[in-house]
């Protein structure tokens, strides 16, 4: 899974407290406790018997922008999630020269066509199976990730926001 996120944490990766914020409007608490629950059952998947490869792409400024209410512990779990064997977190800083406001994921399977999906606004994101417009995201995935700290660098600089707060 390559993950780019321009606007906010990805599911994946979410602390409950922060899944209870990205929730939070316009939604009735028991709808709230329902999405949350189902979000972090997901992430299960991340430490399975089988888990995927995951690459986040992630603009510093999400970091920067989580409430800080909670900022401490979604940066915590960040730093532990990047821990993870087959996980792999890197920033793109605010001096980076990239520019695509949607976040998107390509998802490329052993067995399967690669697909990718594109985040939309109010939950509606389109998946694409088009061959060449999953490339095309790919490289722009990969780019972008040109651009990024390293992996190490990444998780300073995740220490440094949780710490400043």
């Amino acid at each position: 899974m390559s993950i780019y996120e321009p606007v906010l944490i990805t599911g994946l990766f979410q602390t409950e407290e922060y899944a209870r914020l990205v929730f939070g409007t316009g939604l009735q608490p028991d709808r709230i406790d329902e999405l949350v629950a189902i979000r972090m059952e997901r992430q299960a998947v991340l430490t399975g018997p089988r888990p995927p490869v995951v690459v986040l792409l992630i603009r510093e400024s999400v970091l920067r922008d989580v409430p800080q209410e909670v900022r401490c512990g979604q940066c915590k779990r960040l730093l532990d999630i990047a821990g993870l064997p087959n996980i792999s977190i890197q920033v793109l800083p605010a001096c980076a020269n990239v520019f695509e406001a949607t976040g998107f994921q390509v998802l490329t399977f052993e067995r399967s066509t690669d697909v990718a999906y594109i985040e939309g606004a109010g939950g509606n994101g389109q998946m694409l199976a088009d061959a060449v417009a999953v490339q095309n995201l790919a490289v722009l995935f990969n780019v972008a990730r040109s651009e990024a700290l390293s992996a190490t660098e990444s998780a300073a600089l995740i220490q440094t926001i949780m710490e400043d707060t």
